[in-house]
Formats: structure tokens, sequence, C-alpha cells
């Protein structure tokens, strides 16, 4: 059936309507509606909820002025070495320029990623907390000074609970995307010496010529309970080491100087502010941080009461990903490198040691889910009608529409809103055929929430002009089968996404998701939603569509 089919038919069904009373046949107002969901879903609904699940931004990146062929910045959901992620934006920027970007993101992302890309899909990305850093600067400011450092430790614990990440300086790290990095060159249980052979570093130098400057460490990730080895280093003249002796040096944990970074999880994840030591001569710690100038070569090592960095390979290496500079230590001999790893903080040592060179996951455009009820009583197990939508990979003035689900009996239609829509003929149609026929079936079949299958179809179509995944998306159009008796028998009308003071009928999630099995209430599939619709400011239930209870769910790819 071609488009100007389907308008024609719900014209001859429409014909004569008035744009107040064109959808329905009978009255039901907002009230109505969230009383009987407030009935079914056993909560009362917080009179605020909106039923958004996102938040608009805008952010100023400065790109990195070191990086060769920028091609453009994007704002990612996560560390691209951490897996694949989402672009929420992305913008033409060349090195050392700055662009301010727009973008939509997920409330509970609290710590996005800005991402420069070469022409050769080389990636530096660092991350910031929307809403709150209006700024990411790719050029690096100062050395982070001992006041940051020493005030890092008392605020790790307490930071870490709520994003996974501290403060450093104006900036902040995330340290499940740091351990990553990590991973993507040095992956745990593998030998890695082929890796750390074409690296060939375990020593650095500083580009400080007076005052000198302090070389940070930060624990990150390690062998927990390994107290037998440790990491250390010497110290000698850069340029003339023959006249210097070499100072050798055991790394002592600030916070726990007995310890030896011997954490239980999760606090092996507290770093530790500053470069202490113990000196091999005299084993009484050190007051004080020696500082480092363009005159010193630092030489890590790996040490079990002997010196370790003899034998075949090093036992340590220095290597940086993403911009960021890692001292990883071996220990037991499987190679992998990954028993003793450093966050090295310090900008004058950052030139001296190349990068590895590791390719990050491809991002891919954020994807979003769309999900109705087909009619104003309905059971809210959200998969009357379940889309998915992204942009298109070759063209971003397009969109993939993906029709995942069909659990409504009745037959549906999918349309682009419109807000100022007068007729039915002011909404556009996605799909050139009724959504149980897109899947290959008659309407009155239940398809992919456990009864009826199907493969999910896609279309690519044009993005409508001021189109918005949250406030200006999708409708969905709906007509009772002749023979279904209610207050809506032989009625054809539109449902939109949900908004102020009304029941959640229809929903946009970020990402991909899985729905729940027909006739399975949401709140049964997701317990997080019941807290989320009784307080719209609970933050600590804003991701509650990654929490389902396994067999209430289901998912078709």
């Amino acid at each position: 059936m071609k488009r100007n089919a389907i308008v024609l038919s719900l014209g001859l069904l429409l014909a004569g309507c008035s744009h107040k009373d064109f959808f329905k046949q009978y009255e039901v107002t907002d009230a109505e509606r969230v009383a009987y969901a407030e009935k079914n879903l056993g909560v009362k609904i917080d009179a605020r909820h909106d039923w958004i699940l996102t938040k608009n931004y805008s952010v100023k990146i400065t790109a990195d002025a070191d990086l060769d062929n920028i091609r453009e910045v994007m704002v990612l959901n996560g560390n691209p070495y951490e897996g694949v992620t989402y672009r929420l934006a992305r913008l033409p920027l060349t090195n050392g320029g700055t662009g301010s970007v727009e973008f939509t993101a997920p409330l509970s992302c609290k710590v996005l990623y800005a991402a420069c890309l070469t022409a050769d899909n080389h990636c530096v990305a660092r991350p910031f907390r929307p809403g709150s850093d209006t700024t990411v600067s790719f050029v690096d400011e100062d050395d982070v000074d001992e006041t940051v450092a020493a005030t890092r430790a008392a605020l790790a614990d307490e930071a870490t609970k709520i994003t996974g990440s501290w403060p450093m300086d104006n900036r902040i790290l995330d340290l499940p995307g740091l351990q990553a990095e990590v991973q993507a060159f040095l992956p745990s249980g593998k030998d890695n010496r082929d890796q750390v052979a074409k690296v060939g570093r375990h020593k650095v130098h500083s580009n400080m010529w007076q005052n000198g400057a302090h070389i940070i460490l930060n624990y990150i990730a390690g062998t927990r309970n390994n107290q037998d080895v440790h990491a250390g280093y010497r110290v000698s003249l850069r340029y003339n080491p023959n006249n210097y002796d070499p100072q050798t040096f055991l790394l002592v944990d600030d916070i726990n100087p007995n310890s030896f970074y011997t954490y239980e999880a999760p606090y092996y994840l507290t770093p530790v502010s500053h470069l202490k030591f113990y000196s091999f001569d005299d084993p009484s710690p050190k007051p004080w941080r020696y500082k480092f100038t363009d005159m010193h070569e630092v030489e890590f090592f790996a040490v079990n009461g002997t010196d370790n960095t003899a034998g075949d390979t090093t036992r340590t290496v220095v290597f940086k990903v993403n911009g960021h500079l890692f001292l990883a230590c071996e220990s037991d001999g499987n190679w992998d490198y990954n028993d003793k790893v450093f966050l090295m903080s310090g900008d004058h040592v950052k030139n001296s040691v190349p990068d590895a060179g590791v390719k990050p996951e491809p991002s891919t455009a954020q994807v979003w889910t769309y999900a109705w009820e087909d009619k104003d009583y309905g059971d809210y197990d959200m998969n009357d009608c379940v889309i998915e939508v992204q942009e298109n990979a070759l063209d971003n003035t397009k969109l993939d529409v993906k029709l995942m689900a069909v659990g409504g009996a009745r037959k549906l239609w999918l349309g682009f809103e419109n807000k100022s829509a007068q007729s039915y003929k002011d909404y556009i149609p996605v799909f050139d055929k009724e959504l149980h026929e897109v899947l290959g079936l008659k309407p009155g079949v239940m398809i992919n929430t456990g009864r009826a299958s199907a493969k999910p179809v896609t279309i690519t179509v044009s993005k409508p002009a001021g189109f918005n995944f949250q406030t200006c998306s999708f409708v969905l159009g709906a007509m009772a089968a002749e023979d279904q008796q209610g207050i809506y028998e032989s009625d054809y009308y539109a449902i939109h996404i949900a908004t102020l003071g009304q029941d959640p009928h229809g929903i946009v999630i970020p990402g991909k998701w899985q729905w729940p099995t027909e006739t399975t209430i949401i709140t049964k599939a997701y317990p997080q939603f019941a807290e989320w619709a009784k307080d719209v400011t609970n933050t600590n239930v804003q991701n509650w569509y990654e929490n389902p209870v396994s067999g209430d769910v289901m998912r078709v790819e």
C-alpha cells in the first residue's frame, strides 16, 4: 500500500471530523487516564512527572592542538576504549579550534566524553560532567598542584560511589574508563610481551628545565592481595649518568603505608595522592616528595626485595593511551602487565612517551527506543508498539526506524509527530503499511512479545525539519477492530508520547531496550519504574530501564 493510499483511507475514515474530536468519539481526560494507571501500576504518580528520561545540554569544546589531522569532535555517552559507545553529537573542528555543540543525553549519564577524531580514526577523549562542565579543553592546564593531589584521596571514596570518578584539577578521571584504556593495550590474562616490546619504554624524563615538578602516581588497578611485588623507581642524570650515582626507591602508599596497594574492592580504587618512597639504603619513609627537572631520567621497575628488571623482559612498561600516561607492572610471570597499574599525572612527562596507537571502539549514533500502549485503558506492558530510531550512519539528515514489536491487537500506523496538526493530513506516515503487515502478519496478532515472532523491519526516511528525539518525534495511530467491544469501537485516534500530567502511555528510552513480555505490567518487569513514577526527582532510579527482571522481558534482533 502506498503512502497516499494510507492517507486516503484515513481521510475517508475521519472525513468530517474537527481537530477537537477527530481522534476519538468519547472524551477521556488526562486525570481519568492517570487514575486508571495508578490503579494498575500500584503507585501514586508524581504530579510533576513529564516522563522524560533525557535532558538538553550544551558544551564548548577546544580540540587537541597536538593531535594531527583532527576532522571532528564528538560527544559520547562513555569512554570509547571501554566498548562501543553512543554518539550524542558531532561537530566539524580542526586542531586547536573551539566550537559549541548542543545535544540530548540520558539523565542517568553523570559523566560524558568529548572526543577528538582524526582522519585515520585515531581518537583522544576526555570526560566531563554534563550541565556542570560548560567547557572541555584538550589543551592541558598546568600540573596538578600538591594541594589538589593531597585532597583527592579524601574526595575519592565519596566520588566513586556517585560517578565512578574523582576530581583532578578542573577535570575528572573516569576510573572504569581508565581501566578500559589499559585493557585495550594490555588485555588481562594474555601474554602481552609483544605489545610491551613495541613500546619498549619504562623510563620517562621531565620537560621542566627549572624549579622541577612532581610525578604523581595514582593506583587504579591490579591484582588484589598482591603483597609480594611492588613498584620502584631509580633516578639518574639524563645527560651524564656516569657522574651521578643512581638512587633507587620503593613506592609507598600515602593513605596506608603498610598496605602496599593491597586494597579490596571498592577500596582498591582509592588513588595515591603523591609519589613517596622508601630508599633501599634508608628504609624509613621519606617525608618529602622528589622533584624532577630536565636533567633527570626516571626508570621504573618491579621489586620484591631484589631488582626484577634483570632477565629477558623488563617487568615494567610506561605507555600512553587516549592521552593518558600509565605505568604497568608484571609480577607473577604470565606477562599480562596488569598486576599493578598506575595513572601517571604530570604534563611535564607527557611528550616524552609516544601514544601506544591503540584504536578505540567505534561509536554509533545514539539509539532511542519508543514504547506505546495502544489505548487509553491499557495493561501497561508497554509493548503494543516498540520501535528503535537512530540517525543514519551515512546521512545524518535521515533516520533509520526499526519496527521491533507489535503487541497491540488493533490496526496500527506510525507517523511523525506534529504539534500543530489540524487534521490527519498533517501527520506524515513512516511506514507504507499497517504495522502488523509491515512485519508480515495480520492485525490482531501480537508479534515479538512472547506470542508470534517476526524479524524486525528497518526503513530509512528523511528527518523532518525541527525533529527532536524527545519532544517532537512520533505518533502512533490506532483503530479498534470492528468486532472489538469498548469505548473506542471502530475508532481511529492518535497516541502521542506522554507529557506533563499524563499517564505513561508512551515513553522514549535512551538506548536499546528489553520490553516486557505480553501482559507483563512494566512495574513487574522493571521494579524501579514504580519508584521513578512516584518521585520524578529520584536520581537513583533514572536508569530504571537498565535493570529488568529476567524472564519478564524480551528482545528480538
